[in-house]
């Protein structure tokens, strides 16, 4: 099994895809259908295991939130696989970490 890092920001506006609590809550919900094995101590940041691949996760992910407003960026920690999914507008990420694929 992979092992697994996220950040994520969710707009605090309400969206066609719910409010912020519901889509956060979604969010947190495809932790229960991947993994038991989870640290989730900081606010925005959570390790976990899980046997999908990255891009599965990644789709997982994209299908709880509002990519128009909300996003995350997940990494694979023993890898250099990362994608980005949602709206970000800060573009220097793509410099820090050049192997990171856009989600669309």
């Amino acid at each position: 099994m992979a092992v697994y890092w996220v950040t994520f920001r969710f707009s605090p506006a309400h969206s066609e895809r719910g409010s912020y609590e519901q889509r956060h809550e979604a969010f947190h919900a495809v932790f229960s259908d991947l993994t038991n094995k989870i640290w989730a101590e900081p606010a925005a940041f959570i390790v976990f295991e899980a046997a999908p691949s990255i891009e599965v996760v990644a789709s997982l992910f994209q299908e709880a939130i509002d990519p128009s407003c909300d996003m995350f960026l997940l990494h694979e920690i023993d890898g250099e696989d990362a994608i980005i999914g949602g709206a970000y507008a800060d573009l220097d990420i793509l410099s820090f970490m050049p192997h990171l694929r856009t989600l669309v």
